[in-house]
């Protein structure tokens, strides 16, 4: 895949290939009479697509000659003194080129990146897992497990099979309470805990407001990562014997 951009698009571009970089277009104009011209706009647009095209122009100080908008212009091009670190699977090319006004002698510079390669991957994800054990008639404590990326939150939710009357009271880490609510919550309601866990491994005890029944439950865990519409959610679980 090929791609070319000018810098007022490299922003976005090099993005898309895991690269942020910040740049502002500069168009570098002669003087005349004290005040600095630029191309129309029609010039301009009419320079960008020549370059999205694949023009082949000569190295400066040597020009070929292109026609803009109705007017006539030598183009020639250097490399672009700009710094850049692409991906490792990614090479990149910048070079700056000057339009020439042939009628009137002036000049303007469009600068254009481009790269050869793919994106990179994108970034690993949690890899959770989960084991249950009953503590208490009231009380659940969950170990989990995280193999991939490390996440943290602050809000999570616990549901589970069954049982529809009983509500999630506390939840805590180790001796420090996260959470907690006299009345309790639905299951599946959403909590935010007094401070943020790392997963990472974490080992968290839920107590309820009444004993579960005998029986085999599965709880489903939920931690949210983001802020309001942009939350994920990541989910594992687990089954034990009541």
């Amino acid at each position: 895949m090929r791609k070319g951009f000018t810098l007022v698009e490299a922003a976005v571009a090099l993005l898309l290939v895991g690269a942020v970089v910040y740049m502002v277009l500069a168009l570098s104009q002669t003087l005349r009479a004290g005040t600095a011209t630029g191309p129309q706009e029609e010039v301009l647009q009419a320079a960008e697509t020549l370059l999205e095209a694949g023009v082949a122009a000569p190295t400066c100080p040597t020009s070929a000659s292109v026609t803009l908008a109705g007017k006539a212009y030598r183009i020639c091009r250097q490399m672009a003194g700009v710094s850049l670190s692409p991906p490792s699977n990614t090479t990149l090319q910048a070079f700056t080129y000057r339009f020439e006004d042939v009628a009137q002698g002036e000049s303007f510079f469009l600068t254009q990146i481009s790269w050869e390669g793919s994106p990179p991957p994108p970034p690993p994800s949690p890899n959770f897992s989960a084991s249950c054990r009953k503590v208490s008639p009231n009380r659940l404590r969950m170990e989990i497990s995280n193999t991939g990326a490390t996440i943290s939150t602050k809000v999570l939710s616990l549901s589970w099979n069954g049982e529809g009357k009983r509500r999630l009271k506390e939840i805590y880490q180790g001796s420090t309470t996260l959470w907690s609510d006299n009345k309790g919550v639905k299951k599946g309601s959403q909590v935010s805990l007094s401070q943020s866990l790392t997963f990472g491994n974490a080992t968290l005890d839920f107590t309820f407001d009444k004993n579960f029944k005998t029986g085999s439950y599965t709880f489903t865990l939920q931690l949210f990562v983001g802020q309001g519409n942009n939350q994920t959610p990541y989910t594992v679980s687990c089954s034990v014997g009541w």
